[in-house]
């Protein structure tokens, strides 16, 4: 139960993170997403830190390998996508970055089950198939309003 409610609390978080940042992007005198980057990342690491302390579960490497797969993980999948996302979220509506952020942890499950050999049954791929299908019936034209600019 308390992974449950962690994995809603997540949820809605995020959701409110990106409408936040979706917003951010539209104003005039809006962060560049370099800057918009590190802001979001300080504040992840100090946000992390304390919790880590609190519940006394930090742990750190001192491994060469370790940082440089960190390294390359965050400057490929993280800023490259982060630069892609801050960039085409002014140009669409929260619906449609709702659809979209809907495949990301679909593929990540499928790119688990094939790349990692991650044992699924039926029930892992009716829900691949019914998130798939909901985003592919969500994004058919006239299923999302159009976008409306917004004057600050």
């Amino acid at each position: 139960m308390q992974g449950l409610l962690a994995g809603l609390a997540s949820a809605v978080f995020y959701t409110f993170f990106l409408l936040l940042l979706r917003r951010s992007q539209m104003v005039a005198d809006r962060l560049s997403p370099a800057a918009g980057m590190a802001v979001v990342s300080l504040t992840g690491v100090v946000f992390s830190a304390v919790c880590g302390l609190s519940a006394d579960e930090i742990m750190l490497s001192t491994d060469f390998g370790t940082h440089l797969q960190l390294f390359v993980y965050g400057l490929l999948s993280q800023c490259l996508t982060w630069a892609i996302v801050s960039k085409a979220l002014p140009l669409l509506t929260p619906s449609q970055v709702g659809l979209l952020f809907m495949v990301q942890p679909t593929l990540a499950f499928v790119w688990d089950v094939l790349l990692l050999g991650r044992e699924t049954g039926g029930l892992g791929w009716t829900g691949v198939a019914v998130t798939l299908v909901a985003v592919a019936v969500g994004g058919l034209p006239g299923r999302t309003p159009e976008r409306k600019t917004v004057e600050v």
